[in-house]
């Protein structure tokens, strides 16, 4: 199972950030400083996006995901330390809400840790990626007397970047885009023990 995610109302940031400017000459002593902005160290960091979600792949031998769920809704959250102005190492939390196709509802939580580096720290648009691994569950949950399924197992990996656009030396936005590989082990029927796909 693959999914992706991103924050399509950020993406009109990214654009914008990217796109050439013209600029009427000013006086020497108007033109911007090329002095490095100052970047946290050795510091907590927290974050927060959300944005679109939507699985791809299978969820087992056979069972497609778009026979399970369609595109969704994810918000994640983030808490970690800046080792230094190019390094941070971050604990990760996702929750989303999809479309069930063969179940009443559909949901899904990934808890998990990851390693960011910051190309330019020191710029006002800073370039990243973020590496990391988790545990991914997948609830549906249907009406009574249906079952309801879980499925879980592991993210092997996802990849994130980003392109921080800092407002002050403590806060900045971004745009990002994200993928990861999932590999499904286990399901379990409403409560029950967990069973090897």
């Amino acid at each position: 199972m693959h999914s992706t995610s991103f924050a399509p109302g950020l993406v009109l940031a990214f654009v914008v950030a990217l796109a050439p400017r013209a600029s009427a000459q000013t006086a020497p002593k108007e033109q911007p400083s090329d002095k490095p902005l100052e970047t946290p160290t050795r510091a907590l960091e927290f974050y927060g996006a959300t944005g679109y979600t939507q699985g791809f792949g299978e969820l087992q031998s056979g069972v497609g995901m778009k026979h399970v769920i369609t595109p969704g809704f994810a918000t994640e959250i983030g808490a970690g330390y800046r080792i230094d102005p190019r390094w941070a190492v971050t604990l990760v939390g996702q929750y989303a809400e999809f479309d069930a196709e063969r179940a009443d509802t559909a949901r899904g939580l990934v808890l998990g840790a990851a390693v960011a580096y910051h190309a330019r720290p020191y710029d006002k648009w800073d370039p990243w990626v973020q590496v990391g691994a988790g545990y991914r569950l997948l609830w549906e949950n249907n009406v009574a007397p249906a079952p309801d399924l879980l499925t879980h197992g592991f993210e092997l990996a996802k990849v994130t970047i980003g392109l921080d656009t800092r407002m002050s030396r403590d806060i900045s936005f971004s745009p990002v885009v994200g993928v990861d590989l999932t590999l499904p082990l286990w399901q379990a029927t409403n409560g029950q023990r967990s069973t090897a796909i």
